[in-house]
């Protein structure tokens, strides 16, 4: 089974704060891979793909990308795992 991340995980491994995290999910910048909660008593559950996006999409905003436009890139990646551009036997 690959590894889950829940919102704790991910703020405490990207550095990104979990106010932050929520606006991103809200907007759909970011979308957990495993499960979206589905209100009260739900969780988020992340990907190591996903840890990865957050991460990227974080450095990008700090740099000056604006948020909307970086969101609208990181809803691609989250369609293609990144770990399999590394992986190919090519």
């Amino acid at each position: 089974m690959d590894a889950q991340f829940y919102t704790s995980d991910v703020t405490r491994i990207t550095g990104v704060k979990r106010n932050r995290l929520q606006v991103w999910l809200d907007k759909g910048w970011i979308i957990p891979s495993i499960q979206k909660a589905q209100g009260q008593g739900t969780r988020n559950i992340f990907s190591l793909h996903d840890l990865y996006i957050i991460a990227l999409f974080r450095k990008l905003v700090e740099i000056g990308v604006p948020r909307k436009f970086v969101g609208m890139c990181t809803q691609e990646l989250f369609k293609y795992p990144l770990l399999g551009l590394f992986l190919t036997s090519d």
